[in-house]
């Protein structure tokens, strides 16, 4: 087991302990497809204030033949499917698994899938709730070797030599089964194909037959299930067990509610050993039921002298008895003859018929010599004997039981511990010997009787609640209603009867002692003399309760469905009118201190929402001048910065115009420069030759070059 604390809470924990149930005791069967092959009783303990402290199930007589043999069309249990659908594939090859189909113990009936069933979404959903419960990832792996081990066993197969002597055939499948539950393959041939016999102080091995073989194969896979199955309950158990420091919650004097979940009556096309002890569980049930229901709802009328037409309903003790009872009841009888070593299924029969060929309950056909016939409440059902006693002592021979607990694998070898210590020895001598040790041994008949007599006390004990489950149709197809099928399963169950007691029985019972106090105020009269009874009968005429619709016991009044509740409107609604009535005299009485208190309550009011507003206003207005100089030293920031803005545009501006204008007069005046330089290249005169000084410099003297003006 893991930490237990790692789950999220105990109402967690019992939720995830149904998938691993339901996958490891549910099957598919002919009528239903996820039917309990076991009986399960959850103890869901609560402390004084309601709050869940733990749980604890309790489980019955599991269907051990399952798993290794299934009628056509059924399944085995979920748990094998689940396994070798959703298995991954590292896990596959380790453990050697292979399809459904492919192994004899989930194949053999050709029926390995169900309609809307993913077994390997709920393989996961299965794994997942062994960690819920606090099953460690060591025992996650021993369980999934030991599922595998189980499959691989029911693929080992035997051959007969000359003699007959069966002989273990070597094969994959063996040497897998072998390793993953701990075997040598010399220790399981010699465990499975010879047995020890006890032969005063000396002990003989005689071989097996092959048919021999094969039952002891089969024997050491169902007892390896059932003991793999007690260990995950016990487990999940321990998981959600009530806190030690907490004795109040389930424990003595403490509260649980019991959710019972057990195998319904069941008739089949072959019904043996499994098939009486459920259908006996289910008439103990049905007992209950009738005692509860029906016959103490009956017997409190006749013991309080209410005029009662008593309803007729199916009594079934005449079967417990011939079931129960001693000395010569069914199953003491069958206990009786496991005691003996000659003892067969056939003397069980013989016994059985000669204790009981006169009684009625039980008749033997003529037909066939190995039945006998049972008259349920619920049909008549005709058990097979074959196997009877074998399935009541439910034993492993020593060499098996010595074998297993020898195993390598720690958790098979715990598993048969205890086992080991109470072992049967083979027919064959030491008769004595024999009967002394099987009497230590408590057989199958004798546990389940007294589990169910544990059950039934327990349940005694409490207040019941009952849940029918109803089978509309055999075809186990939606929206079909077979009449005849259902009614007659509601009669069987006693359903009709408790309907027709109901409609007709007063479900509503007050002793006089409460009904007077507590609906006396009511009357009008609530001081009338008289007795009880006579009081009781004038208050009831008073609130005009009619005749029919109530009963006067000897200490109880007894009301019909919904009279009870009429009276408790009526005690409401004059209650009501009362305080009211009170709250209105206090009212008055107290009007003059009330108008002072509520005037002063206005002035106050007043003076407070006054100085609230003011400050309020105060705080306004600061906020708002706070505001205003915020607004304008903000404007006055983006007013300057706009400004410098503008004047640093107007100075590029004033640059880029200035400078255009001036370039171009530069580029004007270099116009006219050149224009001015051009037409002087163009005028100007070819040069002249100087002219001769004049004679005798005379007059007005020499005159320079003549000048051109431009």
């Amino acid at each position: 087991l893991g930490n237990a604390k790692t789950c999220n809470g105990v109402e967690e924990r019992i939720l995830q302990s149904n998938p691993i149930t339901e996958a490891l005791g549910n099957a598919k069967t002919c009528r239903n497809s996820n039917s309990s092959r076991f009986g399960k009783f959850v103890r869901v303990c609560m402390d004084r204030s309601g709050v869940i402290r733990g749980a604890m199930i309790d489980h019955y007589l599991l269907e051990k033949p399952r798993v290794t043999h299934q009628p056509q069309g059924e399944r085995n249990y979920h748990a094998f499917y689940q396994l070798c659908a959703g298995a991954g594939p590292a896990l596959k090859k380790e453990l050697g698994i292979r399809t459904a189909s492919e192994h004899r113990y989930t194949g053999q009936s050709h029926c390995v899938t169900v309609d809307g069933v993913d077994d390997a979404a709920d393989f996961e959903e299965t794994m997942g709730a062994l960690r819920g419960v606090g099953v460690s990832k060591e025992g996650e792996e021993s369980l999934l070797r030991t599922l595998a081990g189980i499959l691989h066993l029911g693929d080992v197969t035997f051959s007969a030599t000359e003699d007959g002597s069966g002989v273990l055939d070597e094969s994959e499948s063996a040497h897998l089964a072998f390793r993953l539950l701990g075997l040598t393959l010399d220790g399981a041939r010699a465990a499975m194909c010879r047995r020890k016999i006890k032969a005063g102080l000396e002990t003989l091995c005689v071989p097996k037959s092959k048919e021999e073989s094969v039952s002891s194969r089969d024997a050491v896979a169902r007892v390896v299930y059932t003991k793999m199955f007690d260990w995950v309950i016990a487990s999940a158990n321990e998981c959600l067990k009530v806190d030690s420091k907490r004795p109040a919650a389930g424990g003595e004097g403490g509260l649980f509610v019991g959710l019972l979940d057990i195998f319904g009556f069941e008739v089949m096309e072959e019904n043996g050993f499994e098939q009486l002890c459920i259908n006996y569980a289910n008439e103990k049930l049905q007992l209950f039921f009738n005692d509860h229901m029906l016959e103490n709802e009956q017997a409190a009328y006749q013991e309080e002298g209410v005029e009662w037409q008593y309803v007729e309903f199916t009594d079934n003790s005449s079967v417990i008895r011939l079931l129960e009872g001693r000395p010569v009841g069914l199953l003491p009888t069958l206990d009786d003859q496991c005691l003996f070593a000659t003892a067969t299924d056939e003397s069980f029969l013989q016994v059985l018929s000669k204790a009981h060929g006169a009684s009625e309950g039980i008749t033997f056909p003529k037909l066939r010599r190995d039945a006998f016939v049972i008259g349920h409440s619920s049909g008549t059902v005709e058990y097979g004997v074959d196997g009877f006693l074998d399935k009541n002592k439910d034993l492993l021979f020593s060499d098996l039981t010595e074998a297993m607990a020898a195993s390598t694998r720690p958790f098979i070898a715990s598993l048969f511990e205890a086992a080991s210590s109470n072992v049967t020895p083979t027919k064959g001598g030491g008769g004595a010997q024999q009967r002394s040790k099987s009497s230590q041994h408590v057989s199958v008949s004798a546990k389940f009787r007294e589990q169910l007599g544990g059950l039934m006390k327990t349940l005694e004990g409490t207040d019941p609640l009952f849940v029918r489950c109803i089978k509309p149709n055999e075809d186990k197809a939606p929206a079909l209603m077979n009449g005849p099928l259902v009614e007659h399963q509601l009669r069987c169950s006693g359903v009709l009867a408790a309907v027709k007691i109901s409609q007709s029985g007063y479900p509503s019972r007050v002793p006089f002692t409460e009904f007077l106090p507590r609906y006396a105020p009511l009357s009008a009269s609530p001081g009338v003399a008289g007795t009880e009874r006579e009081r009781c009968e004038s208050l009831l005429k008073d609130l005009g309760v009619q005749e029919g619709m109530f009963q006067l016991g000897v200490t109880k009044v007894f009301l019909r469905a919904g009279v009870l509740s009429h009276m408790e409107q009526l005690l409401s609604d004059a209650v009501s009118d009362s305080a009211v009535s009170l709250q209105a005299a206090i009212l008055r009485h107290l009007t003059p201190p009330l108008r002072l208190l509520r005037l002063s309550s206005r002035l106050l009011y007043a003076r407070l929402s006054a100085n609230l507003q003011k400050k309020r206003y105060l705080t306004l207005r600061q906020q708002s001048r706070a505001c205003s100089s915020l607004t304008l030293l903000i404007s006055s920031r983006l007013a300057a910065r706009r400004l410098r803005l503008c004047r640093s545009s107007a100075v590029c501006i004033q640059k880029v115009v200035r400078g255009r204008q001036t370039r171009r007069r530069v580029a004007v005046a270099q116009a006219r420069q050149r224009a001015l330089q051009t037409m002087w290249a163009q005028q100007q005169p070819p040069p002249c030759p100087p002219p001769p000084p004049a004679a005798g410099g005379g007059g007005g003297g020499a005159r320079g070059p003549l000048m051109w003006r431009a």
